[in-house]
């Protein structure tokens, strides 16, 4: 029972699993955002979205205090 707690311990602190958590929830809402657009404009608007929110992501758990 302890490794699957030491195992969702290490995910919940996991700096990669938040930058792909907010890439994926920003870019897919991005994507839904924009669904009236073509499809490669509504792609891209994902895809910058949630490289910015991945981005923004990791430097808040990089360099925030705490």
């Amino acid at each position: 029972m302890s490794e699957a707690k030491s195992f969702r311990e290490q995910m919940a602190s996991s700096t990669l699993v938040h930058v792909a958590f907010g890439f994926l929830a920003m870019g897919a809402w991005a994507v839904f955002a924009n669904r009236a657009h073509p499809l490669p404009q509504a792609l891209l608007a994902g895809l910058v979205q949630g490289t910015i929110s991945g981005t923004l992501t990791l430097f808040l758990k990089k360099f925030s205090s705490g």
